[in-house]
């Protein structure tokens, strides 16, 4: 302590450091309040689609965008059916997009979600095969998924029902194939957040909760 303090200021100086010394040794037993962290953001949801034939593949922020970047990427409209593909051929739109006369077609065969409930991010799987899942005699099948580990709920489409796969090219464990399922991690069916692979195949039994 300097000399040239006067009394006061020397006894003030030496409150003070006794005062930070018993702080720094509470705060050495206690721990130190960290400083609250931010809320992790939640992941975006986003829609995708895949076509079984091409390979190609898009996502966006939402299927509206989708639908868009699925025409100007590849020329291409998700449609259900070959009627619903005459009637946007004729109508020269496509939500609200306009469509040019070379327009292909891509036929849902199945959507995956994230969540339960058909919601969250999705992946519509499609083919070029107009007649989809009827009368087929083999499956469509994509060895990966977008959505890893994350589906929660699926449905079928165009006569096709869903196998998921535990791991990638089909391996591990499987479940279906069913015609839809709303909630994976439900009594009976414990297959929430593991699917790696899926093929879409036609069977003769309906099967959907």
């Amino acid at each position: 302590m300097s000399k040239n303090l006067s009394p006061r200021q020397r006894r003030l100086a030496a409150a003070l450091t006794g005062t930070l010394a018993a702080l720094a040794v509470s705060l050495s037993l206690t721990g130190a309040a960290a400083a609250p962290s931010a809320e992790p953001t939640p992941p975006a949801t986003q829609a995708c689609w895949a076509e079984y034939e091409s390979g190609q593949t898009a996502c966006a922020a939402d299927a509206a965008t989708l639908a868009k970047t699925v025409l100007e990427k590849f020329n291409k409209v998700s449609v259900a059916s070959p009627e619903e593909f005459e009637r946007i051929k004729a109508a020269g739109s496509y939500r609200s997009l306009a469509v040019p006369s070379g327009v292909l077609a891509s036929y849902a065969i199945g959507t995956l979600w994230s969540d339960a409930g058909y919601t969250g991010s999705s992946t519509t799987y499609n083919t070029q095969n107009s007649s989809t899942c009827y009368g087929q005699t083999y499956t469509f099948s994509f060895p990966s998924l977008a959505l890893n580990d994350q589906i929660s709920s699926f449905a079928g489409s165009a006569a096709c029902q869903v196998r998921l796969y535990d791991d990638i090219n089909y391996g591990g464990g499987f479940y279906g194939y069913f015609d839809c399922r709303s909630n994976l991690a439900a009594a009976g069916v414990n297959f929430n957040d593991r699917a790696s692979s899926v093929r879409f195949h036609l069977t003769s039994t309906y099967s959907c909760f």
